[in-house]
């Protein structure tokens, strides 16, 4: 019916200029930020959301695992940047003889309202 992490308001949130480190080290973090507007009549709360996806993993990974997430209230007319960081281990998984690894390659990553929509970047992880 609703994908994860939906809400519903009494008004609308607009989503724009992504930014997201373009490459990292297996040592470092993760830097991603949005811009978060109301475009409603009315003040609104809305839970902004991060996810990654990781597209060189050796074993089977979700589409979207989140990451972090804040809750923001802006009033009409009122935007805000949105800032999550992430620390590169936090981005790994068991490979199958069952190490702790993240693999260097290209990554996705998405600031959303929920799992199925949102603005998308990528990211390396060398």
């Amino acid at each position: 019916m609703y994908p994860f992490g939906y809400g519903l308001t009494y008004t609308n949130f607009k989503y724009g200029n992504l930014k997201a480190d373009s490459s990292i080290s297996k040592e470092g973090t993760l830097h991603v930020s949005a811009e978060i507007e109301n475009t409603g009549k009315r003040e609104g709360t809305e839970i902004v959301q991060l996810y990654v996806h990781d597209r060189v993993a050796p074993t089977s990974r979700p589409v979207r695992e989140l990451k972090g997430f804040e809750r923001v209230t802006l009033a009409p007319g009122e935007h805000k940047n949105v800032s999550f960081t992430v620390r590169v281990n936090d981005l790994g998984s068991y490979d199958p003889e069952m190490h702790w690894i993240v693999p260097s390659g290209t990554y996705d990553v998405w600031v959303a309202p929920d799992s199925n929509s949102g603005i998308a970047g990528t990211f390396e992880v060398q």
